[in-house]
């Protein structure tokens, strides 16, 4: 009789063991690589399906035009090169006829192409972020102005690095209550600003310096963008005047407002503490720059902010907040809105995938979206319709009060 070893044993248990092993890595790497293509499957097919904004709350269709405007007068200190004037890409929204104007579309060209080639053109990219041709606004192309009165003008700030047209939902929404939004995009600091003969210009390392430099660089950028928002007012005025214009008598130039979000919001509060046409600001969620931090905002200012609750935060720029909004006048506001976050004002909310990701990176905050931005809303139309258009300061309480997660703040 043959007899079988212990050795032999441990072997034959050593092989099953290793072939076992190999076995469940096999299964683990099937599952792995089948979790991988069905969560790239799902950001392929949602990143290509049409995304239709929220709609406007207001009574009036939304019209939107563009312009672009050089300013003779300034030497632009952004640009990579001398001797270059300051050239602006214009967006206007505005209350609009409801007649059978086309869509305008969400990004037209040549942004669209720009920005699909600067933003889209990785494998990566393509699957996280929507392809502005597939988002759809609610703006009319060119349509006649609504009616024969005229309306208050909101002169509207993107963020740093930004584009003006990536926040039409809040934009559209203001213009649909009666306004006049005009936004200003940032040459040199904006990803990219494509103007209507192709031209295309991109950061440059003045306009957009680096966030751990100097607190200089920002004084000094958000000058230019208050200079830029003064100059707009002005071509403004002209249009109004202009009886060729389908803007003449139109605009309520004694009723000015700024809105804008983040560095944007700085640059609001910069313009209306500088420019005497301005009569009040809202700044979204912005650290304070400039001239409005050393000497004051002699205009009310709604500082809009998103739930900073468990950041670290900035001592200096909660002291600058809390300097500013002390020596503020009658009809100034300071509110957060809980479970939102620094992205939860702008189109991107809607545009980047999965949702999950945006909200586990901090972008977004755990409101639902669509609730968020209303929120933002009706606290910006309600601020404005008190200073811009006359109404009783409980107009703007009252818009406060509906919402639980809005929180007065006391800097």
């Amino acid at each position: 009789m043959v007899q079988t070893g212990a050795g032999e044993h441990r072997s034959g248990g050593h092989k099953r063991s290793r072939s076992r092993l190999r076995g469940i890595f096999r299964v683990a790497a099937a599952f792995g690589v089948a979790v991988l293509l069905g969560a790239v499957g799902y950001l392929y097919v949602g990143s290509r399906e049409v995304l239709a904004l929220p709609s406007p709350g207001g009574p009036f269709a939304v019209g939107r035009t563009s312009f672009d405007w050089v300013d003779e007068t300034r030497q632009d200190p952004l640009a990579p090169y001398p001797g270059v004037h300051r050239e602006l890409m214009v967006w206007v929204w505005y209350p609009a006829e409801a007649r059978s104007a086309p869509p305008a579309p969400y990004f037209p060209e040549p942004l669209l192409s720009a920005d699909r080639r600067l933003f889209l053109s990785g494998p990566v990219t393509s699957l996280v972020i929507r392809d502005p041709a597939l988002v759809r606004s609610h703006s009319l192309a060119r349509p006649p102005v609504a009616g024969s009165a005229k309306y208050p003008v909101v002169l509207f700030r993107p963020g740093f690095g930004a584009l003006t047209l990536q926040y039409a939902t809040l934009a559209e929404d203001l213009a649909s209550r009666g306004y006049f939004v005009v936004g200003i995009d940032a040459p040199y600091t904006a990803g990219v600003v494509a103007f209507a003969d192709g031209r295309v210009i991109t950061r440059s390392p003045k306009g957009s310096p680096p966030t751990s430099g100097p607190r200089s660089n920002f004084d000094r950028l958000v000058d230019i963008w208050a200079a830029d928002s003064s100059f707009v007012l002005t071509r403004l005025t002209s249009l109004d005047r202009d009886e060729s214009s389908a803007f003449h008598g139109k605009l309520d130039l004694a009723a000015v407002g700024a809105l804008g979000h983040s560095f944007g919001g700085a640059a609001s509060a910069e313009f209306c503490a500088l420019d005497r046409r301005c009569k009040a600001a809202i700044d979204l969620d912005g650290l304070l720059f400039g001239k409005a931090v050393a000497d004051g905002v002699p205009k009310p200012i709604m500082f809009l902010m998103t739930d900073h609750s468990g950041e670290s935060g900035d001592p200096r720029g909660m002291a600058d907040f809390h300097k500013v909004y002390e020596a503020l006048p009658a009809g100034r506001l300071a509110v957060e809105v809980q479970g939102t976050r620094h992205f939860n004002v702008n189109d991107l909310a809607f545009e980047r995938s999965p949702l999950f990701l945006s909200r586990a990176v901090g972008a977004l905050g755990s409101m639902d979206r669509t609730r968020a931005i209303n929120i933002f809303s009706d606290e910006i139309a309600a601020f404005f319709d008190v200073h811009l258009k006359g109404k009783s300061e409980a107009a703007l309480h009252s818009a406060t009060a509906r919402y639980p997660e809005v929180r007065r703040l006391r800097f």
